[in-house]
């Protein structure tokens, strides 16, 4: 189900993006084992990305491609690493001159610890557990 989410969330954002001044984020948000990175993938290959997409968690950010109408690339960031997210950790790896560009489309695992350097305009999934090990908690919200 986490990956039909995912990929219907991409189809919908393809069909209707998101107008914003500023570059469209997917806040990801849960424990480990939530889901996180499985809804990144599942994103990026209905996004068109055929790539396997391995968690950036050492390496912060990866970029991919994208051939929509309105996208241009695909940041898969994952802050688990980042304790205290301010703009001088951000800024040497041009994240926040890309996070300007309404061009791109960012999904960035562990949003929580970069929440402070974020756009205004969100879309916040929240994913956990359920009682059935084989399943998962999916909340969507928009902040604004």
């Amino acid at each position: 189900m986490t990956q039909a989410l995912a990929a219907a969330l991409a189809k919908e954002m393809v069909r209707r993006p998101l107008s914003l001044p500023h570059a469209t984020v997917i806040a990801l948000e849960g424990p480990l084992g939530a889901g996180k990175t499985t809804f990144t993938g599942s994103f990026a290959r209905a996004m068109g990305i055929r790539k396997n997409l391995p968690s950036p968690t050492f390496i912060f950010v990866r970029r991919y491609p994208l051939r929509t109408r309105h996208y241009r690339n695909l940041f898969h960031v994952d802050a688990y690493r980042v304790r205290s997210a301010s703009k001088k950790i951000l800024a040497p790896l041009g994240i926040l001159e890309e996070l300007k560009n309404p061009k791109n489309l960012f999904l960035i695992e562990w949003a929580g610890n970069v929440r402070r350097v974020l756009p205004s305009a969100t879309l916040r999934v929240k994913l956990s557990h359920a009682r059935n090990p084989h399943e998962r908690v999916i909340e969507f919200k928009q902040v604004q």
